[in-house]
């Protein structure tokens, strides 16, 4: 296996040939470019790890991993809020990665001038007729100019008061009504009928992907250290909602 790394237009890549008969491999770290308006409230800094791998004729996968960091600049707390970043990898692929954040059930909000590192990462595999010849190697197809473009798409402050399109946040808005809902009615099956109630519901799967890993470590909780520790989380989660929203 030969490698090589080459400095291109601020961009670092890493490039690998395996071979004409294997899979060959480009390696690149993007910077992230914040593009959001003047006015926006988050300020958007990180960088992606890019790693493109010819899998054969017209199939390439793209694994995308980094950081980003959302620095709040308003002197505000920040509740929630949803970012997009549209990547450009060296094979030409176009990625569109949305981050969202939503502190609705939690103390912990994006304070004034406060920086938060959210993970990001995306894997796909896509196939079409860009990459037609299996000996290309890498070192060929990297472009002149990877890019990561991150725009802030939407802000919810603490009072209400919010930054955006709405649109945007629709997934996270529907997320965490589901999210509300299915607590209530945890409760409620276990004050009217007991814990066997509150099991039989807590088994039941949520439609709304938002609302999984909330369950999940409820239901982890439940399992592990027994249905007054499982109360105590929700009647925890449902205070900091009405505290952050309102009732």
């Amino acid at each position: 296996m030969n490698a090589q790394s080459t400095f291109i237009g601020g961009v670092v890549v890493l490039l690998v040939t395996a071979g004409a008969a294997r899979a060959q491999q480009s390696e690149t770290v993007i910077e992230i470019i914040d593009q959001s308006s003047a006015e926006s409230p988050l300020k958007l800094s990180g960088s992606l790890r890019c790693v493109e791998t010819i899998q054969g004729p017209g199939r390439v996968r793209t694994i995308l991993t980094g950081k980003l960091a959302s620095t709040n600049v308003t002197e505000k707390p920040i509740l929630a809020y949803v970012v997009r970043v549209d990547v450009t990898t060296p094979l030409g692929r176009y990625r569109t990665m949305r981050q969202q954040i939503d502190c609705a059930f939690v103390q912990q909000l994006l304070d004034p001038h406060q920086t938060w590192y959210d993970e990001i990462s995306t894997d796909s595999t896509e196939t079409d007729e860009i990459i037609s010849d299996q000996s290309v190697k890498a070192a060929e197809i990297a472009p002149a100019q990877p890019t990561a473009r991150a725009r802030v798409s939407w802000v919810q402050f603490v009072g209400g008061s919010e930054y955006g399109d709405r649109r945007e946040a629709r997934p996270l808005l529907d997320a965490r009504n589901a999210l509300r809902d299915k607590l209530n009615r945890l409760m409620r099956a276990y004050e009217r009928s007991g814990e066997s109630a509150f099991a039989e519901e807590l088994m039941i799967d949520e439609h709304t992907r938002g609302t999984r890993p909330f369950v999940r470590r409820l239901r982890r909780i439940y399992s592990e250290r027994g249905i007054e520790a499982a109360i105590r989380l929700i009647r925890r989660a449902l205070h900091n909602a009405r505290a952050n929203l309102g009732p």
